[in-house]
């Protein structure tokens, strides 16, 4: 698992993401890997046997490790969604993406995701948002 994990540090330092394209050969083993780590901390978010340990979550967390795959998210990396939600802000004058925003559908749907992220995290369960992430929030006055 460290291997792997060292591979990945690699990997974000010169393509500045964790979302490691496993239809290359390249990146192949390293891509499946990284598939792994989400689908394991899936399971465990959904309470279902798993084989990732916190130590390992918060290893990847340390490295803004992408819990969610690209495809999904629909932005490159957290920082990207949070740069595009300033960007709203300035046009708007507020944070209240609405879920199906025409012009920027994933961001709509990534507001929606941090404010579920956030009342887990308030809960004291697991949660993909931390509170670094969420002082970021605060700092261009989300409304949470």
């Amino acid at each position: 698992w460290q291997e792997y994990f060292q591979m990945l540090q690699e990997y974000k330092l010169i393509h500045h993401d964790t979302n490691v394209p496993f239809q290359s050969k390249e990146f192949r083993s390293l891509g499946i890997w990284v598939a792994t780590q989400r689908t394991q901390y899936r399971r465990l978010s959904n309470g279902v046997h798993s084989n990732i340990t916190q130590e390992r979550i918060d290893q990847l967390n340390s490295i803004d490790f992408c819990w969610e795959p690209k495809s999904l998210l629909g932005y490159k990396s957290w920082e990207e969604s949070f740069e595009n939600l300033k960007k709203y802000k300035s046009v708007t004058g507020h944070t209240n993406v609405p879920t199906r925003y025409q012009q920027d559908v994933q961001l709509g749907t990534w507001v929606k995701k941090q404010r579920a992220m956030y009342r887990l995290f308030r809960e004291g369960k697991k949660s993909q948002i931390n509170q670094e992430r969420i002082d970021l929030m605060d700092s261009i006055g989300f409304q949470w």
